[in-house]
């Protein structure tokens, strides 16, 4: 029963008797638990008799009538079988759960929950009315889900009871504690954290909730959990309700990931395509080609047009360091005509950007487009006061420098152009590319390998090419094969790696690429020098940066690692799915099973590597029966890609991810053994 004649506390204890019972706490949200005060698992073993125990803590008194169990419990059954299931029911509290039955008082015509125990759903309800916040976010800490949802289905009457308590809780919780969010969110940052936290858990398709957390991840610079709560509501809504987040939300996250905190709704002006001479060429072919514009000056003042051109001039300079990509200066006449870009180009893209007043401050605007057809494919809005126009102007540089290459590259393969271009370089490098992401195993990836290989023929100057070659013979085909001897692909791995950096031994992605070459032969050393050398020699690209991030994770700097990924968020408004597996995987290093199970459960990467982090942190945090059923699930897909003569074994799935996990300290690898381990593994 829920309203306001319901109890919010337990009854307060009676007097001592000469043997107390042992007080029982009542974990109720998700799972059923009962604990003793050694916090020993007391639970019954019947579902109906525990059912029975947390729906008497409910009522009012913690009291009712046999009649009123019987309907709630036993509906489907005639009188006498009714009343003989309740009795059945007592008998097996008492035998299977003996601390619980001893709160348990029945006679001939009801029955009671007596003290002392307690309930996290009735010190909720407690916190919610006490208007208490740091009790209420220690209650909500507390909350891993829906209430008593493993008894779903139990009866129709029970249903109905459980989803009436939960639409109580939920009232309570959309109401005043919702409207004060915003006031707490300014007022205690961390408290309002916690508390939001609950309240997604519990109300995990509430999208002001939803959009709340956004906010706050936004102010605190954590791009990945923006990303994350998103992710989460878009699936639930998907999956539950066969729709989408409304257009409120998905605009939010459009202005977040684009650092537009403000969200005043404008956009920076557009301007038409003008430009001459090309200011750095990438060696012709089909390269994509940026068409950089005159940054508008829209405030009509002198500072406003010096920085249009000082923020010009910047971007200028980041882009032509990009590798494979043409950029074409810009001039204040004349334009280049589309059939004569698009000739040379497999495709042609224009960057603009306005400098305008903002109050006291000043607004920076940035649009990349397609010269094809005028379509904005991404944009970038700050706004800055005059004492930290600086500071700005190298986040704006940095957005947009992070960013062009996965938008471009996200666009070009989403458009099929490839299908018709000719066969030169950057085509192939691209078609294997997507071919290599979407391999569905070894002889796939094989292929891809090959087209990147004929880019290199056609080539042999082709930097991104060689670097995805290394990638891919130094992770064993994105982890598509197992059971052989990675001798021969790493040995080739680093030859490639060596003779990229001959060609461009101060590009930053070249860098990367070595460092992980070392990092997988053990040269920790070594790997960690050239990583922190790429950084020093550029953190704009977001790639890049969460690479690093990972690297450093397994180096053992867990808490720089983890600082390096969330950059990269901030960098890519169009992050990868592995950017959320592997902040996970720092999430759980640093001893949160539950995040990293939650956050790899909604992440849309799906490789063998980062499903066995999953299935290790399921079972560091007791979710024993998923952990089980996902590590069968990797048993059968390692089987589908293992190349070794017999099939393998438990000890081959160890020995296989120590491969693909190169750890420094042998302790991380231990910790997701343990997890491994408590999942069924046998090693």
């Amino acid at each position: 029963m829920s309203g306001p004649d319901r109890p919010l506390h337990p009854p307060k204890s009676a007097p001592p008797s000469a043997n107390p019972p042992s007080s029982v706490h009542l974990s109720m949200f998700t799972e059923l638990r009962f604990t003793n005060d050694r916090l020993d698992d007391v639970t019954p073993r019947g579902r109906k008799a525990r059912a029975m125990v947390a729906w008497l803590s409910c009522c009012p008194g913690h009291s009712a009538t046999r009649d009123r169990i019987v309907g709630m419990f036993w509906a489907d059954r005639g009188e006498e079988q009714a009343r003989g299931s309740l009795r059945q029911a007592l008998a097996d509290l008492k035998q299977t759960a003996p601390e619980v039955a001893a709160l348990v008082r029945a006679d001939r015509t009801s029955i009671a929950l007596q003290p002392p125990w307690t309930s996290d759903y009735n010190l909720l309800e407690a916190a919610l009315s006490s208007g208490d916040d740091e009790a209420l976010a220690a209650r909500l800490g507390e909350v891993r889900g829906e209430l008593l949802a493993d008894l779903a289905g139990l009866s129709p009457a029970f249903d109905d009871w459980r989803m009436a308590e939960q639409s109580h809780l939920e009232q309570l919780l959309e109401g005043p504690l919702l409207s004060r969010m915003p006031g707490l969110l300014t007022s205690a940052p961390p408290l309002a954290r916690q508390i939001l936290g609950g309240m997604q858990r519990l109300l995990p398709g509430n999208e002001e909730v939803v959009r709340l957390g956004m906010t706050l991840d936004a102010e605190s610079g954590d791009m990945a959990s923006i990303h994350r709560r998103y992710r989460s509501l878009e699936h639930l809504l998907r999956h539950e309700f066969d729709t989408s987040p409304s257009p409120a939300t998905k605009q939010l996250l459009a202005e977040l990931a684009a650092g537009d905190f403000a969200r005043t709704g404008s956009h920076p002006a557009r301007t038409a395509t003008k430009s001459e001479a090309p200011a750095a060429d990438a060696g012709g072919g089909q390269a994509p080609v940026i068409v950089m514009t005159p940054f508008a000056a829209l405030g009509g003042d002198e500072q406003s047009a010096a920085l249009a051109t000082v923020l010009g001039l910047d971007l200028e300079s980041a882009l032509s360091r990009l590798p494979d990509v043409r950029v074409l200066r810009h001039s204040a006449s004349g334009s280049v005509p589309r059939e004569d870009l698009l000739r040379s180009a497999i495709a042609g893209y224009s960057l603009a950007g306005s400098v305008r007043p903002a109050g006291s401050g000043i607004r920076l605007g940035i649009v990349f487009s397609q010269i094809s057809n005028g379509q904005t494919i991404w944009s970038h809005q700050e706004t800055a006061s005059h004492t930290h126009l600086g500071a700005a102007l190298d986040r704006v540089v940095s957005q947009v420098a992070g960013a062009i290459v996965p938008t471009m590259e996200r666009d070009l393969i989403a458009s099929h152009r490839l299908d018709t271009a000719k066969p030169d370089a950057y085509a192939l490098y691209l078609k294997a590319r997507t071919a290599l992401l979407s391999s569905g195993g070894y002889a796939e990836a094989v292929e891809a390998a090959k087209l990147l290989e004929t880019a290199l023929e056609i080539d042999p100057a082709f930097i991104n090419a060689r670097l995805h070659l290394v990638l891919c013979y130094n992770t064993d085909f994105l982890q598509r094969a197992a059971g052989h001897d990675t001798a021969v692909w790493r040995e080739r791995a680093m030859r490639l790696a060596l003779e990229t950096w001959s060609l461009a031994p101060e590009k930053p992605d070249v860098l990367v690429r070595l460092g992980w070459c070392h990092l997988r032969q053990g040269n920790w050393e070594e790997s960690e020098k050239l990583l922190r050398q790429a950084l020093s020699r550029g953190d704009t690209h977001a790639d890049n940066v969460q690479q690093i991030g990972l690297a450093m994770l397994l180096l053992d700097h867990i808490d720089e690692g983890m600082f390096l990924m969330r950059r990269a968020f901030r960098l890519n408004p169009f992050p990868r799915s592995d950017y959320f597996a592997d902040i996970a995987l720092g999430t759980l290093l640093l001893g949160d099973a539950q995040g990293a199970a939650q956050q790899l459960g909604i992440a849309a990467d799906r490789s063998i590597m980062y499903r066995a982090i999953h299935a290790a942190a399921l079972g560091l945090c007791s979710e024993t029966g998923e952990a089980r059923a996902l590590l069968n699930s990797i048993r059968q897909e390692l089987a589908g890609i293992w190349l070794g003569r017999k099939p393998p074994h438990d000890r081959d799935f160890d020995q296989t991810f120590c491969r693909f996990l190169p750890f420094c300290n042998p302790r991380h690898m231990e910790q997701l053994r343990r997890g491994w381990r408590l999942a069924g593994l046998n090693i």
